[in-house]
């Protein structure tokens, strides 16, 4: 079978719909999509140590070190950000993803 072949067929077959359990996640713990400080820092807390910096060339020690600051800040743009019609509305392109499916022989 070719591979683009191979590949759609396999696409068919993944669920790409959530659970209403992983629907209501997304929402947030106020249900309204919003997220919070305590999500901002739960997610921190998740993240690996010692890893090299992300697109912004900070790594985790640097959001760490300066959390009491960074945090309100960061969670006021992010709500700005994701707000429907708000003066920091994302751009659709910027809300949207892209998932490849990379092939590997083990």
């Amino acid at each position: 079978m070719h591979p683009s072949l191979a590949t759609a067929e396999e696409l068919r077959a993944v669920d790409r719909h959530l659970t209403p359990a992983q629907q209501q996640q997304g929402e947030g713990a106020a249900g309204d999509g919003s997220i919070s400080l305590e999500d901002l820092t739960q997610a921190l807390s998740s993240l690996p140590r010692g890893k090299a910096p992300g697109f912004d060339g900070l790594p985790y020690e640097f959001y760490q070190r300066f959390w009491e600051q960074l945090g309100p800040e960061l969670t006021a743009v992010l709500q700005a950000a994701f707000q429907p019609d708000g003066p920091g509305q994302l751009p659709p392109d910027m809300t949207e993803g892209r998932i490849t499916l990379l092939y590997m022989v083990v």
